[in-house]
């Protein structure tokens, strides 16, 4: 037995069809396609519940619902499947909120701090997704909630001014963490030949004081593995790089892209869903996502190599809605609804992506 390591209602669901499974006498096999069922089920549901909530544009959610690399993910153990559905549900609550309400009470905002709630546990890293909240106007807010809000913004001020200098230090910015990262001299070689039991890594100090090295590593990255990024993303390699590569057929890739495109196209009457203000707000809270992305897969990359390890194209996943939203202009413009069209179209590619990777399977 291992622990997890992670919030439990990640895997609450398939831990719900192991433990069904072991009442009913079933053997291996047989319990762990219940617990993969019922992750999968599970997923379908909470996805359902987002598509509900959003208030326009629901086929975006569906589109990004039925990728194969969320439904492969949903199918299996990995918890990354509850946590591309609390983050949609969490984004089209505040999009209903922003959009559809005209005026919000007190139970809607604790509905929406319960949705930030469950969201945050399941990875630290996305929690600053939860700034998407303020582009809720103000305006729509009870007076006392406006002040609460405002409190908080100045109580966590307070706090990063006050412990600064153990902030500074807790992260490796200190003056002798400094000054050890700017002795030090490793020089980077093709990631190849880096081996897995490095022993120095990138960090904070070590990027303030190797700027050079820095922007070689991040266009070595962009280089080599931006495409694989795309692909990953959408579901046009499924599995672990490092033991088994699973490659659908890369058309279907370009079409799964299309169809994702195609799902923030206005159509009909249609406008976009986000005003200018809220689109760069959403903007900057996904550009700060990013570079805490990047913060913690620098802290799996060794000193020698020159790109990034650990970073994957799903990890993008839980913020693929907003980014849509971000990107959607009003230049573009369909006479009449796809959204049937879109969804035969992935449904169609998701089967040429799964005939792709069977027969991967079968080649190996």
């Amino acid at each position: 037995y291992t622990t997890t390591g992670s919030f439990f209602l990640q895997y609450l669901p398939a831990a719900l069809g192991v433990t069904l499974a072991r009442l009913l006498g079933f053997n291996y096999v047989t319990l762990i396609w219940f617990g993969r069922l019922f992750s999968l089920l599970a997923y379908t549901a909470l996805m359902a519940l987002a598509i509900r909530i959003m208030p326009q544009y629901k086929r975006i959610l569906a589109c990004i619902g039925l990728l194969p690399m969320c439904l492969h993910l949903a199918a299996s153990f990995n918890y990354d499947a509850m946590l591309i559905a609390a983050a949609c549900i969490f984004t089209a609550l505040v999009l209903h909120d922003a959009v559809e309400k005209e005026s919000l009470r007190w139970r809607d905002l604790a509905l929406l701090a319960a949705a930030a709630v469950l969201l945050a546990p399941m990875k630290m890293l996305y929690v600053l997704l939860v700034g998407i909240c303020l582009i809720i106007p103000a305006k729509k807010c009870p007076g006392r909630a406006r002040w609460l809000v405002l409190g908080l913004v100045v109580l966590a001020v307070g706090f990063f001014v006050c412990f600064s200098g153990y902030i500074l230090t807790y992260v490796g910015l200190s003056r002798g963490a400094l000054a050890a990262a700017a002795a030090k001299a490793v020089p980077q070689v093709n990631p190849d030949n880096v081996s897995y039991v490095e022993t120095d890594f990138w960090n904070l100090a070590y990027v303030l004081t190797h700027l050079s090295g820095t922007f070689k590593l991040l266009a070595g990255t962009v280089q080599q593995n931006t495409a694989l990024y795309f692909t990953q993303l959408v579901g046009g390699e499924l599995g672990e790089p490092i033991l088994n590569d699973l490659l659908a057929w890369t058309p279907a890739v370009w079409g799964l892209w299309l169809v994702l495109a195609g799902s923030a196209v206005p159509s009909g009457e249609e406008k976009p869903l986000l005003g200018r203000g809220a689109k760069s707000w959403c903007a900057l809270v996904l550009l700060g996502l990013g570079g805490a992305l990047l913060i913690v897969t620098l802290g799996w990359t060794p000193l020698r190599s020159t790109t990034l390890w650990g970073m994957q194209g799903r990890y993008w996943l839980p913020c693929l809605p907003l980014t849509l939203l971000v990107f959607q202009g009003d230049g573009l413009r369909l006479n009449r609804d796809i959204t049937g069209g879109l969804l035969t179209a992935e449904y169609c590619l998701g089967l040429l992506t799964a005939l792709s990777v069977f027969q991967c399977i079968l080649a190996q």
